[in-house]
């Protein structure tokens, strides 16, 4: 009985020692793993901490560009509503040429008329002048017809007193017919001269006129050029604000996304720090 207890006795020191032996085998490998799961968790703080801060710099970035993206599709937008206010002021104003070159067309034409009724008052001033001529002819011819009739009355002696009477005053009358006409020569002349200058005057009018409208048309021609490609580039700066626009709806999204992968990458900071200081403590604990 004495024999096994000892026996006993004995196993419990030896179940001991390998107890012991497993248990310190044990601390020590943990007490290891612990530090190396702590270095590993150092590095990956660290890492992570530094993506953090590539993050937060490209965040900054990302909303800086933002920032300019907007600011340049404000000066878009206002270059382009400056442009669609000049657009329509052009328009405005080529209205306005056309209506001015519409009306001097229409004054050139009414000049144009009024040159040939004064020219066709010439015309038939030439012809009232060689009828006044015919007349002047015949008032002549007619003196010298009262001439020669005077002259036989006067040759018959009293018998053609009565008839030389007659003579005279035909003679009389052929004169002061003639004197008319030449007055009216003369005063037909002067009013061809009159209607020569009138006719002149009006034709450099015209002429002027016809310069005027050459000039507007080509000014009007310009201006519409002028005026297209403006809208040219008014709709250039539409499509390139609506681009931009676009630009920064995708840079908001990718921001909102950086954002969100920032939030994310604060609490995995948070978890492994919060590990760091727990694995801290535990291997502090295996060290006592």
């Amino acid at each position: 009985m004495k024999k096994n207890n000892v026996i006993m006795t004995s196993f419990d020191k030896s179940s001991d020692k390998n107890t012991i032996a497993k248990l310190a085998k044990s601390v020590v490998k943990d007490s290891l793993l612990s530090t190396s799961t702590n270095g590993s968790f150092k590095i990956i703080q660290s890492d992570v901490l530094g993506i953090k801060d590539q993050m937060n710099v490209f965040a900054a970035s990302v909303e800086e560009m933002s920032g300019n993206l907007k600011s340049m599709t404000d000066h878009l937008l206002s270059i382009n509503t400056d442009f669609e206010r000049f657009n329509n002021n052009n328009a405005v104003l080529k209205s306005k040429i056309d209506e001015r070159n519409q009306d001097i067309t229409e004054k050139k034409e009414n000049l144009n008329t009024f040159v040939e009724s004064i020219k066709n008052l010439s015309v038939s001033s030439e012809k009232i002048s060689e009828v006044i001529g015919s007349i002047s002819d015949i008032a002549t011819q007619t003196n010298l017809l009262a001439l020669n009739a005077a002259i036989e009355a006067a040759r018959v002696g009293e018998a053609g007193k009565g008839f030389a009477v007659v003579a005279d005053e035909i003679r009389k009358l052929a004169t002061k017919t003639d004197t008319m006409t030449k007055n009216i020569n003369k005063i037909l002349d002067n009013f061809n001269n009159k209607i020569e200058e009138a006719v002149e005057s009006v034709e450099n009018v015209s002429s002027f006129l016809e310069t005027l409208t050459k000039d507007f048309n080509e000014f009007a021609n310009v201006f519409s050029q002028s005026q297209k490609e403006s809208n040219s580039i008014g709709e250039s700066l539409s499509q390139n604000s609506l681009a931009i626009s676009e630009q920064i709806k995708v840079v908001d999204d990718l921001a909102y996304r950086i954002s969100t992968i920032y939030s994310s990458l604060e609490k995995i900071v948070h978890v492994i720090t919060t590990m760091v200081s727990v694995n801290k403590k535990i291997e502090n604990m295996i060290k006592f």
